[in-house]
């Protein structure tokens, strides 16, 4: 869910981006992208909180997603992410970890030196990363081929 008024720190054409991923779809879509996070460049594929959360290591932690995080939602912002209209005079009520927006990436890699972590020889993990520490991004996923 999102908002104009929400995550005004995270940069609007990658946030619609995510929003398009998190859309009921019957196919899974997945989007190479590569982040600059705090000055680490992170390489994998874009994909929705829903896929992130399928993932074997991470199934464990959907039952807490869905209590901490989207009935808190479903509480504050409607279908479409907008501020219910109850709580529009009252924001500073919605807790801080609801207003932020985070970026689901899997077959990740840390960048550092020209070297990939971890190695390109070993399955990518599971990342998920807050919006608002993205200084820079590029619609393409990086591999060794691309930076021989």
């Amino acid at each position: 869910m999102t908002s104009f008024s929400r995550n005004q720190k995270t940069n609007a054409f990658l946030g619609a981006i995510s929003d398009l991923l998190t859309q009921d779809k019957d196919t899974p879509l997945a989007i190479p992208v590569t982040l600059v996070v705090d000055g680490m460049l992170i390489t994998g594929e874009l994909i929705s909180a829903k896929e992130f959360f399928e993932i074997q290591s991470n199934t464990a932690f959907l039952p807490i997603y869905k209590i901490a995080i989207q009935e808190g939602e479903s509480i504050y912002f409607n279908e479409s992410g907008e501020i219910r209209d109850e709580y529009a005079e009252r924001e500073d009520e919605i807790p801080d970890y609801l207003w932020q927006r985070f970026i689901y990436l899997k077959n990740a890699r840390y960048i550092s030196g020209g070297s990939f972590f971890p190695s390109v020889n070993n399955e990518g993990v599971s990342i998920q990363v807050r919006g608002n520490d993205i200084s820079a991004f590029s619609l393409t996923s990086f591999t060794q081929q691309i930076n021989a």
